[in-house]
């Protein structure tokens, strides 16, 4: 690459920014799915971090990229089979449990929801409003705080004992408490119905759409810099790409249809990881979360391996070797200390997507001169920063949520108009 193609400075450091919130997105996650094997979040970040810094060090050249290609591969497939295994458990296709979610009066436990039977333990603090009466039982001694219409009372409760909660009343709970809930009564912070479900009130609000529009902006745009030269293996192996994608929407519908309750006291995005576990019984739904977990470690493997290819051709080919393993090993190791404390995986991504998005991938796409795309770097990361970082009003809040879909149009124009200027100079 020559010395023009070569990002600049400022916009390699929005890669290694980028890249640092990537990571941390997949450390968040792989802890939060190892939360529901009850395994401490220091431990799960250890032992990915490990993962993280060894593994780069057997693939080089060449071998690294083919590798990364099939360990992607590899934990594509089996991302999928673990989605068929739960339609042949389920007896039914995506679409049908789509519809028979869609056509209930109430989202409610199920007799075969591990709430009803055997319990779970909260993995994350929770508030839950209720709209009926319902009896809930300690399975482990906890303080239940219940916030009544007109007063608050606050009870330890052991083992076996049962609190009964009223329409009206809000319990919350803190993380390790578990605790059983009655069958057939409506999931508490689930959606009314499953029309409410199925067809969300305010799905068609223009807010809705503008949000909608930000995301697939942050995502599309930010992924276009992760990409590597087109090869006939890295086409093959995208071509997974929407399947795991359709496979994650799938999973996700298979557990609103089989346990709703899932999304009780555990990360949206790694509840739909519980979902296998829950609808296989037996000895076989016990050893599906660790299969699980080593497909996540495979498709994080990739990841890193993937990120580190990025890293490299920001950093340069001279300088490429030991430059991107020490930004990578504080990478890795800024990531496993920060997933030490519970974030959103989701906001994680997105945010580091859009940095990427708004300060490398618009200025490319603007202009060719290092001026330009330096000009528009500069205006793509100061915006989306301070979109990223200050309150806006209510009315502002989707570039708040997604500040890629401002700072990457404004860093495209700063480009354009700065390449217009050189010209005319």
């Amino acid at each position: 690459v020559g010395e023009a193609g070569r990002p600049s400075v400022v916009a390699r450091l929005a890669i290694a920014v980028g890249v640092g919130l990537i990571l941390w997105a997949n450390f968040l996650l792989f802890v939060d799915v190892a939360r529901g094997l009850s395994i401490p979040r220091w431990a799960t970040s250890v032992v990915v971090a490990a993962v993280a810094l060894l593994v780069p060090g057997f693939f080089r050249g060449n071998l690294e990229a083919s590798s990364r290609v099939s360990l992607a591969a590899a934990g594509g497939v089996a991302f999928l089979a673990l989605v068929a295994v739960v339609g042949i458990a389920l007896a039914t296709s995506p679409w049908g449990a789509w519809k028979s979610v869609a056509s209930r009066p109430a989202l409610t436990f199920a007799e075969r929801d591990p709430w009803v039977t055997a319990g779970r333990t909260l993995t994350t603090p929770i508030a839950l409003d209720f709209t009926e009466l319902h009896r809930v039982t300690a399975l482990s001694p906890a303080i239940y705080r219940v916030d009544e219409p007109g007063r608050f009372r606050e009870r330890q409760l052991r083992e076996g004992e049962s609190l009964t909660l009223r329409a009206g009343d809000r319990l919350v709970l803190d993380a390790g408490a578990r605790l059983r809930f009655e069958a057939g009564k409506r999931i508490p912070g689930a959606a009314a119905s499953g029309v409410a479900w199925a067809d969300p009130p305010r799905r068609n609000a223009p807010l809705a759409v503008v949000e909608m529009i930000g995301a697939a902006l942050t995502l599309v745009a930010g992924a276009l810099a992760l990409v590597g030269p087109p090869s006939p293996t890295v086409r093959g192996a995208s071509a997974l790409l929407p399947a795991m994608v359709f496979g994650a929407l799938c999973l996700g519908v298979y557990g609103v249809y089989a346990a709703p309750g899932l999304i009780i006291g555990a990360p949206a995005l790694a509840a739909v990881f519980y979902v296998p576990a829950t609808v296989i019984p037996g000895p076989a739904g016990r050893v599906l979360p660790w299969l699980t977990a080593l497909v996540l470690l495979a498709l994080l493997t990739a990841t890193v391996l993937a990120l580190r290819g990025v890293l490299a051709a920001a950093c340069g080919v001279q300088s490429r070797g030991e430059l991107t393993d020490r930004v990578m090993t504080g990478l890795v190791v800024l990531a496993a200390v920060a997933s030490l404390w519970p974030a959103d995986p989701s906001w994680a991504l997105l945010t580091g997507l859009g940095v990427i998005a708004s300060a490398v991938v618009a200025p490319r796409l603007a202009a060719d001169e290092p001026v330009a795309r330096l000009a528009g770097s500069l205006v793509g990361a100061a915006a989306f920063a301070c979109l990223a970082l200050f309150r806006l009003p209510a009315w502002a809040s989707v570039a708040g949520a997604y500040p890629a879909l401002t700072a990457a149009p404004l860093a495209w124009i700063a480009a354009r108009v700065t390449r217009g200027s050189a010209r005319a100079v």
